[in-house]
């Protein structure tokens, strides 16, 4: 409060004598940083049974605070010579000094501003019904062509290592269960309300590799539309009637690396949809990494790819009856995370965490700030050759992550081909999904009982996944269809009427080396053939 009532008098007019107070601004990367848009559907289905459902976290702290960057500029300014004076506290960021230190402080600052602005990843996409090659779409791209209306494009910008979202999503609420509670001679179905989610959606997530020259992007594409909506009555005195929207989808999960004017693919061919024919193209562009002997410039070497944490795949069911028998298990990266500390300590920056100025071993270290995602340098000469001896370890980390492979799928008339990048867990579900009744729990307490009913997501279709690691490509997958339901009546079940599925499921799985193609199973009365193909791109 005290710091915000003499700010008026801190800030120095045009013109204001050598020693008065100046307010600055802090860098970007003092900023939270906070992805908008939708969140991803991580767990591929498109019914939320319970409202319990979690969302994923898309804040991210800071990665510099206010006493970091007063901490950078007295170090720089002793080691360089610069006398001038910092407010002890930010924000606000105050300096005062005559006119050259003044100068000094603007252009450090201005230097970390510019080290933040590489951080942010530039994105475009588009989606196209139908097939389309890549250099078609560049020769439509002209500045003063417009692009067909059934053409979908996005853009947008996200700092390197967090996720951007595209697209539309659609929530309709439906009476999915009731929860039951009972008591002393008394009991109570609370309905259950669930979402029904669909819509066309694309998230991306990009980290800077190569010294900021091409951008490693994880993406999630989403196609879900409804079908129709059926209701299904107990006829239990107790309970009301549900409803049992349908759902029909293809969810691809791909990944890639792209430098500036590249784009990554992704095909799709006989998808269970009203357009069952789609191209998507995604493009991102980075910032490549400043001259090393910059003035006033400070480095930031990227290892987001290296540092965070890799999308976890939850496991995924058929359900409705089928959950024991199979299912797709968890499925995370191939490589663990590397912390800014393991890196630093493999480059040997200094046995301090801020890389504080001082002697060690008859050598001055590096002036440095290592944050969690990144680390900055400044343009000292122990600094560069610091970052140079980082960003070669952190080079070597990301090269074998950086091979990008084409995969081919094909299923009947299903028909797709996407890129996956070294170590990156991919997923692809197609086909529909519906609520069924299935079983009922029975709630009882003295004097009275009710009946509770269980109701579980069913899913129709093909779901498969893959992951390379150094034995090669791993891919497995199952497919589950619905042969009939059979409805019981409450006069035959006793609780209340249910449905009753016949069911049928069978996998496959195959480890393929670049160039290979598999069979995960046959054709046969179960249905038709499941082909994988690996290949270089």
């Amino acid at each position: 409060m005290l710091h915000a009532c003499l700010l008026p008098l801190l800030v120095a007019p045009a013109g204001a004598a050598a020693g008065d107070w100046t307010v600055l601004p802090l860098p970007s990367l003092c900023a939270e940083s906070e992805a908008a848009g939708v969140p991803a559907l991580d767990d591929g289905s498109h019914l939320v049974l319970s409202p319990s459902r979690s969302r994923r976290d898309w804040a991210e702290n800071a990665p510099l605070v206010p006493s970091d960057v007063l901490d950078l500029l007295r170090r720089l300014g002793r080691s360089t010579g610069v006398d001038v004076e910092l407010g002890p506290y930010a924000p606000p960021l105050l300096a005062r000094g005559d006119a050259d230190q003044m100068e000094w402080v603007r252009a450090e600052l201005a230097g970390l501003a510019a080290a933040g602005a590489r951080r942010e990843l530039a994105y475009r996409a588009w989606l196209v019904p139908g097939r389309l090659a890549a250099d078609e779409l560049r020769a439509r791209l002209a500045p003063d062509a417009a692009l067909p209306e059934t053409w979908t494009q996005w853009s947008g910008t996200a700092p390197s290592g967090l996720s951007v979202a595209f697209g539309r999503r659609t929530q309709r609420a439906f009476l999915a269960d009731y929860e039951v509670n009972v008591a002393t001679d008394s009991g109570v179905a609370d309905p259950v309300v669930g979402t029904l989610l669909t819509g066309t959606t694309l998230h991306l997530e990009g980290a800077r590799v190569d010294g900021g020259r091409r951008v490693h992007v994880r993406g999630l594409l989403d196609l879900a539309q409804p079908g129709e909506l059926e209701r299904f009555d107990p006829h239990s005195p107790d309970l009301g009637q549900l409803d049992q929207p349908h759902v029909r989808a293809l969810t691809l999960r791909f990944s890639g690396v792209v430098a500036p004017g590249e784009l990554l693919t992704v095909e799709i061919a006989g998808a269970p949809l009203d357009q069952p024919e789609w191209t998507l193209f995604v493009g991102a562009v980075g910032a490549p990494e400043a001259d090393a002997d910059a003035e006033h410039g400070w480095a930031l070497v990227s290892h987001d790819l290296l540092s965070r944490e890799g999308p976890r795949l939850e496991p995924f069911a058929p359900g409705a009856g089928l959950g024991g028998q199979a299912a797709l298990p968890s499925l995370r990266p191939a490589d663990e995370p590397t912390s800014a500390g393991a890196l630093a300590g493999t480059a040997d920056l200094g046995a301090q965490g801020s890389g504080a100025q001082g002697a060690r071993a008859g050598r001055v270290l590096p002036l440095l700030h290592r944050a969690e995602h990144f680390t900055l340098f400044a343009a000292t000469p122990e600094s560069r050759e610091a970052r140079a001896g980082l960003e070669r370890i952190v080079a070597a980390l990301e090269a074998p992550r950086l091979r990008t492979e084409t995969i081919t799928l094909t299923h009947g008339a299903l028909r797709l081909r996407f890129p996956v990048a070294s170590g990156e867990p991919t997923r692809v579900l197609v086909g529909s999904e519906r609520p069924l009744l299935v079983d009922y729990h029975t709630e009882i307490a003295p004097n009275t009982w009710m009946p509770a009913p269980v109701v579980e997501r069913c899913f129709d279709g093909l779901a498969w996944q893959g992951r390379r690691d150094a034995r090669g490509f791993h891919a497995q997958a199952f497919e589950s269809r619905t042969l009939e339901v059979v409805r019981r009546d409450r006069q035959e079940a006793g609780l209340g009427a249910m449905q009753l599925p016949t069911r049928e499921v069978h996998e496959g799985a195959a480890t393929l080396t670049s160039g290979d193609t598999a069979r995960l199973w046959d054709p046969g009365a179960a249905g038709d053939a499941l082909t994988v193909s690996v290949e270089a791109r």
